[in-house]
């Protein structure tokens, strides 16, 4: 009896993928494939002799790309250097300023004019 219903089953199966391959038509590709297909290439090629696309080839180079990194790096560092010492003069001279007892305004030193009635 088993093997009858899965007999029957299968037979099914069979039906019904025949009768899903009758509506079928061949496949055809879509107007004007082929000039796409060959104007995108041309459009590659194109691209591929540019300056820009040989500079990006050049800098994906991993020696490259590593030393522009480091140079980069060492570039930094470098500035930070100099402004640190840069701001630590600077912090000296403000330090030294306000221990200058006669440091004062010009102004305040030579006015003439008394505010007192």
């Amino acid at each position: 009896m088993n093997n009858r219903i899965n007999k029957k089953q299968i037979e099914e199966k069979v039906e019904e993928t025949l009768l899903s391959i009758e509506g079928m038509q061949r496949a055809t590709p879509a107007p004007y494939l082929l000039t796409r297909i060959n104007a995108r290439k041309q459009e590659i090629a194109t691209r591929e002799n540019s300056i820009w696309f040989r500079l990006g080839i050049m800098l994906s180079r991993p020696v490259v790309a590593v030393s522009c990194l480091l140079l980069l790096l060492l570039l930094n560092t470098v500035v930070i250097n100099i402004a640190a010492n840069y701001t630590g003069m600077a912090g000296k001279n403000i330090a030294t300023q306000q221990r200058d007892e006669f440091a004062m305004n010009v102004l305040s030193i030579y006015e003439t004019e008394t505010n007192e009635p």
